[in-house]
């Protein structure tokens, strides 16, 4: 019996370990991912009813050693190109599974051509014959290694590449993805675009290319827009615009949310936001609104905190969202705190599958 525990030691001597009470939350970056396991080991004394939370980074395909308890459902955030060339978010509810390196592969399956979550607007763009080799999470950058050449030709390179690299920085465990195809850099296998050896939100989404002197003294801001492609699929679309810099990053975001951009681009702007105030005083990074922001006398919409919170995340910002009437902060519908809306957690543009 001493030699069967002692098997499953070694075994287990690879896997890394995080002791969670039940009820506690891990807490990654901004969301709060729980994971739960019932494991019983009689060493020398016993120990019963514990909760061990197992992320296993570098399993061998062979070894199925862990035990968890799944919730049934999660929701992933995953981008695909939609027709007009855009990457849309999509809030996927997906099946949890056993280990995060099923969850991934899971996730690359959907940007596939051909994917479960397509429809007439919005499609895969991963070749359906490409496999992951291998993948590896460490220090928060997960790398993929590729079985081939895998952008399909209905695509661009850039924006198969931007797509894909926020569908994984999407993952409240990943800051930085790095891509090779058959253990070779990515840029040998690239035709028009050279990336850096590791992704972050840095690479951009949905980039609105500007005349050199259009960008000089402006700052780069993220700003949701919608696009209606027919009346029962509208999809809230993240773009990346340069507005007029004003007296601090507040402001300059804020009045970067009331442009609009061309007619012809079907991207419509967001009534939402005509809750923030175009001016703002620097006050510790609280947001000035309006009356048009509340729902009743000291509540803010859920939508416009989720709006802001979004597009500050994939501007790499780590503000806490908070807003404020005549010098009083306000809550926000639904939340009894700001701290307990992690972005990843936001849902929006919502499949099923």
């Amino acid at each position: 019996m001493n030699k069967f525990f002692l098997k499953i030691k070694n075994k287990l001597s690879s896997f890394v370990f995080i002791s969670l009470n039940k009820g506690k939350r891990l807490k990654k970056g901004k969301k709060i991912i729980e994971y739960t396991f019932c494991f019983v080991l009689p060493l020398s004394f016993a120990i019963v009813g514990g909760t061990l939370g197992v992320i296993n980074l570098n399993k061998n395909k062979n070894e199925n050693i862990e035990i968890h308890f799944t919730n049934g459902k999660i929701n992933q955030r995953v981008y695909l190109l939609s027709s007009d060339d855009l990457s849309i978010p999509l809030s996927v509810e997906m099946d949890e599974k056993y280990t995060l390196q099923e969850q991934i592969v899971d996730t690359f399956n959907l940007l596939k051509e051909g994917s479960k979550i397509e429809n007439n607007h919005v499609k895969g763009f991963v070749l359906k014959d490409t496999r992951l080799n291998h993948l590896e999470l460490k220090d928060n950058v997960l790398s993929l290694d590729l079985s081939q050449y895998f952008i399909a030709n209905t695509v661009s390179e850039s924006k198969a590449i931007e797509a894909l690299n926020l569908t994984f920085l999407s993952f409240d465990q990943i800051d930085k993805l790095k891509l090779t195809i058959n253990d070779e850099d990515i840029n040998k296998h690239l035709k028009t675009i050279k990336v850096d050896t590791l992704l972050t939100k840095d690479f951009g989404v949905n980039q609105v290319f500007n005349a050199p002197k259009d960008i000089i003294l402006k700052s780069k801001q993220v700003i949701f827009y919608q696009r209606e492609y027919d009346e029962n699929t509208k999809y809230l679309v993240p773009i990346t615009l340069y507005a007029e810099t004003k007296s601090n990053q507040i402001e300059t975001f804020v009045n970067a949310t009331y442009t609009s951009l061309p007619v012809s681009s079907h991207l419509k702007n967001l009534d939402v936001y005509k809750g923030l105030n175009k001016t703002q005083e620097d006050k510790d990074n609280k947001i000035m609104v309006n009356e048009n922001a509340l729902i009743d006398e000291t509540c803010v919409s859920k939508e416009l905190f989720d709006m802001v919170s979004m597009s500050f995340d994939l501007m790499g910002l780590d503000y806490k969202v908070s807003f404020i009437l005549d010098s009083e902060v306000l809550a926000v519908d639904g939340l009894l705190s700001s701290e307990e809306a992690m972005v990843n957690s936001i849902i929006f543009n919502s499949i099923e599958i």
